[in-house]
């Protein structure tokens, strides 16, 4: 097995671990807030609406993460072309795994997206119910973890939500084709490997046909050379036996 496709197998793990960990702090807070609208006395602290911390821009991280793994199974996929045909099935069957827990990574990072939404829709109805409250001079633990700019930023963002959706769907669904693009590549690219080597022997093939005509061709030259020179000999012998009988009979 290269080298080259070892580095692609350690970067695709260390990629999925870290996605991993990434979908398990989100599911994490999501389950923290569900408990705590179950029971209000659990402490729930909401995450905020934008920076690093939000759950967009760590939806955005994961879905960066998923991208580069896919990337890196593209290239194990290539550089399996090259592998000995000793290694070859080990190393198909470990790049159909590879291909499986993308598949499996993007079923929960969708899931997870649209967990996310609501949880932020939670969140926002939450603030304005709490909002309401204060109005009349009641507030509660749940409301004093978020400041207004906190909450007229998730505001803005789940206003936002409804416009992007439009166009994650459009970008989901140029994603799926690009993977069938990817498909149909690397099967073309299969293909055209197959029929450069048939060229090749058949390239080869006709050079030893050629050296063979050009042999034979020799050889047939060489032959009738050889038969020009024993036509001669015997017209040459039958000249000299006619002229012997005619000098027979005129002696006689």
């Amino acid at each position: 097995m290269s080298g080259l496709f070892n580095s692609y197998e350690e970067d695709f793990n260390d990629t999925v671990r870290g996605l991993r960990e990434g979908c398990e702090r989100l599911q994490g807070g999501i389950d923290a807030q569900n408990t705590h609208v179950g029971d209000p006395s659990q402490v729930y602290h909401p995450p905020p609406a934008t920076g690093p911390l939000s759950r967009a821009q760590q939806l955005q991280v994961i879905q960066q993460s998923l991208s580069h793994a896919k990337d890196l199974l593209t290239s194990m996929t290539y550089e399996m072309t090259d592998v000995a045909a000793a290694e070859k099935a080990a190393t198909k069957e470990k790049v159909e795994s590879f291909r499986k827990v993308c598949g499996g990574l993007d079923k929960t990072v969708a899931q997870l997206r649209q967990s996310c939404n609501a949880a932020d829709r939670a969140d926002l109805l939450r603030f304005g119910a709490n909002a309401s409250v204060g109005v009349s001079g009641g507030r509660d633990a749940f409301m004093d973890e978020a400041d207004s700019a906190t909450q007229a930023n998730r505001l803005l963002s789940l206003q936002t939500t409804e416009r992007l959706q439009g166009g994650t769907g459009t970008l989901r669904k140029a994603e799926a084709y690009l993977a069938q693009s990817n498909e149909l590549g690397r099967e073309n690219l299969s293909v055209l490997r197959t029929q450069t080597e048939q060229i090749s022997h058949i390239h080869d093939t006709t050079h030893d046909v050629d050296a063979e005509v050009s042999r034979s061709r020799q050889i047939l030259n060489q032959m009738q050379r050889t038969a020009t020179k024993h036509k001669l000999w015997l017209i040459g012998i039958i000249l000299a036996l006619v002229g012997f009988i005619l000098l027979l009979f005129y002696l006689h």
